[in-house]
């Protein structure tokens, strides 16, 4: 909370900044691969693993954030898919919070800075 605060006060982007607003994409990422991690601990065939391009049929911690960051960018991942509702939605929420993020970390320090946005 205090690097997305010091981020977004900030009326000139500088290398804090840009640095700051990193540092909160690679934590959303990371905590939301923790995240598909645990649903998939509750719930085991939560995600499936396409045999055709994985060499193993359980995901593991690297699918998870190939799979994290793939969702949050908007590009899509090949090889794993959520199957179960619960793995779904969150993906669904992480993909909504990527492009929100990316929007409102280029609005804030980068455009025109608004009280709405930045305070």
């Amino acid at each position: 909370m205090v690097i997305f605060r010091h981020v977004f006060a900030k009326e000139q982007a500088n290398s804090e900044t840009i640095f700051g607003a990193l540092c909160i994409y690679l934590l959303v990422g990371f905590s939301f691969a923790s995240a598909y991690g645990m649903v998939a601990t509750f719930q085991p065939n939560a995600f499936y693993l396409d045999p055709r391009t994985n060499l193993h049929i359980v995901p593991d911690r690297f699918d998870f954030i190939y799979y994290s960051f793939g969702t949050m960018t908007s590009l899509g991942t090949a090889g794993i898919t959520p199957v179960s509702p619960q793995a779904r939605s969150v993906s669904v929420l992480e993909a909504i919070l990527g492009v929100l993020y990316l929007a409102v970390s280029y609005r804030c320090p980068y455009g025109q800075p608004s009280q709405s946005c930045c305070s």
